[in-house]
């Protein structure tokens, strides 16, 4: 079932549902039919964690410290969890996620071409 989390949010920061919205609506999955939660939050996991390996200086830091990019679940998701990046990287992880899906899916005989598509967007907006 999609959410419809508007919780507020810290500055410069967004809900993990707000980009899973995001990633379905570029699935043309916005009902939550053809990809579960579980794994649409897995591939947010994995998006993530290459942003971080590529951009850690995208993710919003509260102390001196780098921030760790945290393993999100199901529930963190549906509960409001904020995510420490600006608004301007949520299309681009929602690339990454929709481009996991179709490589990973193998229903559809265009999915490698269409899944190559979204990675190469989030690639470009990471300056690779």
């Amino acid at each position: 079932m999609p959410w419809d989390l508007d919780a507020s949010t810290a500055p410069g920061t967004q809900t993990a549902a707000s980009i899973l919205r995001t990633a379905r609506r570029l699935l043309n999955d916005s009902a939550s039919v053809r990809w579960s939660d579980d794994t649409m939050v897995e591939y947010m996991n994995d998006g993530l964690r290459e942003l971080y390996q590529v951009r850690p200086d995208i993710f919003l830091q509260t102390t001196d410290s780098m921030p760790a990019v945290e393993t999100l679940t199901v529930a963190a998701v549906r509960e409001g969890y904020q995510v420490a990046i600006g608004e301007e990287w949520r299309r681009p992880l929602a690339n990454f996620m929709a481009g996991q899906a179709w490589l990973e899916n193998d229903d559809d005989p265009r999915a490698l071409e269409k899944g190559a598509r979204f990675i190469e967007q989030f690639n470009a907006a990471m300056g690779r």
